[in-house]
């Protein structure tokens, strides 16, 4: 219960900063002040993939083509189930540990929406 809450604030704090940068984000646009160059060699890869449970699930892939890493993933699009989007997005970590899908497994009690998200991460990367 107690580990249930804590992500769930977690998740809920993520979402007010996540809300708050938006806002920054269109308050310098109506101000007409330029977007910050990105660092050089930094893409952004949008991948889809079959698979999970809701069906397709969209990433954002954020790679550094300079250092050859994956920088973030973020789940962009989705129709899975809150509860295991949450349990899968566990392998977003693994992803990011291997720096690539290859030996990475998908979560037990997720398993088709982790297959989902490491199918969407390959496409992204293709």
């Amino acid at each position: 219960m107690l580990k249930n809450n804590v992500t769930i604030a977690i998740i809920l704090l993520f979402a007010l900063l996540l809300s708050g940068c938006i806002n920054l984000v269109s308050q310098s646009e109506a101000a007409g002040e330029p977007e910050p160059a990105a660092a050089a060699g930094l893409q952004t890869y949008i991948g889809s993939g079959g698979g999970g449970y809701g069906g397709e699930i969209e990433v954002a892939v954020e790679y550094d083509e300079d250092n050859g890493i994956i920088v973030s993933i973020t789940v962009t699009s989705h129709n899975e189930t809150a509860f295991a989007m949450q349990w899968a997005l566990d392998v977003i970590d693994d992803i990011l540990e291997a720096n690539g899908t290859e030996g990475v497994d998908t979560i037990s009690g997720a398993t088709y929406t982790s297959t989902g998200i490491i199918n969407a991460v390959n496409n992204a990367l293709e």
